[in-house]
């Protein structure tokens, strides 16, 4: 077959391989996209009521909600945590007791709330591993780890009761694998309004000019040829030489075709629908947070059209202590479903002309849309 050039190919087709497509496109450089599924971690059903990766954005999202909508609010009053037949509210006057720490709990997520919005105003354009530095609060979170925050800010009560709870269901990873970082993150819903993702016609709106750019193929391996160039193997199909290369596929996928550096944590997950009766006391509760200490399902979510949503630790979760009668609709097992760093975040450029964007450093929507467009910018500027 014959070999074929370009001047960047691009790796993975979710929201960073889209958004760095999208960011060359702006100013007509040469670009192919290569992937195997179009959206990633955006995946969906036929029409889109059942997302089966990101499950919600919140209001400081302003990068991604050109492309993503806002769909089901999420309201504090309908969250309660489980354990077993405890089913406790978050918002009950026997929280009372916790006033104080939370007082302060607010002011700190206000605090990073206001460094992530300028960290992110300036990401587009300097790799996150390197803007990091510029922002003590946010370097500092990052290098402490979420457990000791816990204890050295007298939330201990919080955490035993609702936010780990809370962090098992967003990370899937144990609150002392984690950093404050990661662990404020999830908090998030506490004070930003938050929804469930409503990814109808996000493909459409991120593929929009650039589709015929978008060759659809899996990646089975990337050689250097030289200081300059790139060889690009897809199965069954033509080979590519490419001056700079975009990783912005996962890792379990990337690391199997170029020695790409690792995260830290990469978590696994099942993300399913059920339609079904719940027991008493689950049956009239819309969101409730399990202990993922004692329970394989960490969140089930009441939805519209009378399904509920369930985000799970294991691939086949025991749903019989919380259902009297169910059906699986459809169900998604994620390799990858969340990556945690620790205080060594990775560099974007970590290889002459090849570049990492996604979710490697923070992980989020948001955070991975403008880390695909920081590497795109690289490219625009330095090659």
């Amino acid at each position: 077959m014959q070999t074929q050039r370009v001047d960047t190919l691009i790796i993975g087709g979710g929201i960073s391989g889209l958004s760095a497509a999208r960011r060359l496109n702006e100013v007509d450089r040469d670009f192919l996209l290569v992937t195997d599924r179009l959206g990633g971690r955006m995946f969906h059903n036929d029409d889109a009521s059942m997302n089966f990766g990101v499950t919600y954005i919140n209001d400081d999202y302003k990068y991604v909600t050109p492309f993503i909508g806002k769909g089901q609010p999420f309201h504090l009053s309908e969250v309660f945590a489980g354990n077993k037949q405890q089913i406790v509210p978050f918002l009950h006057p026997s929280n009372i007791k916790y006033a104080f720490p939370a007082f302060r709990l607010y002011f700190m997520l206000q605090r990073l709330r206001k460094e992530l919005r300028a960290f992110r105003k300036e990401s587009e354009h300097i790799p996150q591993h390197l803007l990091i530095e510029n922002y003590p609060y946010m370097r500092s979170l990052a290098r402490t780890n979420a457990l000791d925050f816990v204890n050295a800010h007298n939330l201990q009560g919080l955490n035993e009761h609702y936010f780990r709870y809370a962090f098992g269901a967003t990370c899937f990873a144990d609150v002392k694998e984690a950093s404050a970082l990661f662990y404020l993150g999830v908090l998030f819903p506490l004070i930003v309004k938050t929804h469930m993702a409503d990814l109808s016609g996000t493909y459409e709106k991120l593929t929009s000019g650039i589709s015929n750019r978008i060759h659809y193929g899996k990646v089975v391996a990337v050689t250097r040829r030289g200081d300059t160039r790139f060889r690009v193997k897809i199965a069954g199909q033509q080979d590519w030489l490419a001056k700079h290369v975009i990783f912005s596929a996962p890792y379990h996928n990337t690391g199997k075709i170029y020695p790409v550096p690792a995260s830290a944590h990469m978590k696994p997950a099942t993300v399913m629908y059920v339609r079904g009766r719940k027991k008493p006391p689950y049956a009239d509760k819309h969101f409730i947070l399990l202990d993922p200490a004692t329970s394989s399902v960490s969140l089930i979510w009441s939805q519209h059209g009378d399904k509920d949503l369930l985000l799970c630790l294991q691939p086949e979760p025991d749903l019989d202590p919380f259902y009297s009668e169910y059906k699986v609709l459809q169900k998604v097992d994620w390799k990858t479903a969340v990556v945690l760093s620790n205080e060594e975040w990775l560099p974007m450029n970590f290889e002459p002309n090849l570049y990492l964007a996604g979710d490697q450093n923070i992980c989020g929507l948001e955070d991975s849309f403008l880390s695909g467009r920081c590497a795109a910018n690289q490219i625009i500027e330095n090659g």
